[in-house]
């Protein structure tokens, strides 16, 4: 999967007028929902309340993705490290959502900024947002994970679950030190299921 250092353009003009714009309004409403879990997150820890294990971010329902997305599940650390990049590309994309300009498909510069919201959204999420009529993997697939461990006293897990069909897991790890009684986990359990 890329990360969100690597975009992939989305591909407006193989998406047409309105599935164009359609896409543009999931990517906006899914990052915008991000950004507001996370902050409401960071919130509540600088309030000195416990924040939940898991920081679980529902997908929008929607008609342009090519498939149904697995857990809804979100790698916080993205979003700490992005959050400043996906502000002002969302700002980029709001006339287009709001309605105050036309989506032009053959624009290659709002394509580029939609591929970096959707990188930033695969990389928190873990799986691909893929639309219908896009020639890349389809949505849901490929969780990619990378652990560069130190020394390892506990356990270290990589992913959690069968893999359900069309889903690929790639877990790379690697530890300097594993301590006695310490562990690391690539896989275990259920993905997409």
């Amino acid at each position: 999967m890329k990360g969100a250092g690597m975009t992939d353009p989305v591909t407006l003009s193989v998406l047409g007028g309105q599935a164009a714009s359609e896409g543009i309004k999931f990517l906006y409403g899914q990052a915008a929902e991000l950004l507001k879990a996370w902050r409401e997150r960071r919130s509540r820890a600088a309030a000195g309340e416990a924040a939940p294990p898991q920081l679980v971010v529902p997908i929008i329902a929607n008609e342009v993705l090519d498939g149904v997305p697995t857990e809804p599940v979100v790698d916080a650390a993205v979003l700490d490290r992005e959050n400043a990049l996906l502000v002002p590309l969302l700002g980029g994309l709001a006339p287009y959502v709001q309605g105050l300009a036309d989506l032009d498909p053959n624009d290659a510069e709002v394509a580029e900024q939609a591929g970096r919201v959707r990188a930033v959204l695969e990389a928190a999420y873990g799986q691909r947002f893929t639309f219908r009529g896009e020639q890349r993997d389809s949505t849901g697939t490929r969780v990619t994970v990378t652990q560069v461990l130190g020394q390892v006293g506990g356990t270290v897990l990589g992913v959690e679950g069968d893999v359900a069909p069309g889903i690929g897991v790639d877990v790379r790890q690697q530890a300097t030190t594993v301590e006695p009684g310490g562990s690391v986990t690539g896989f275990k359990g259920n993905v997409g299921r």
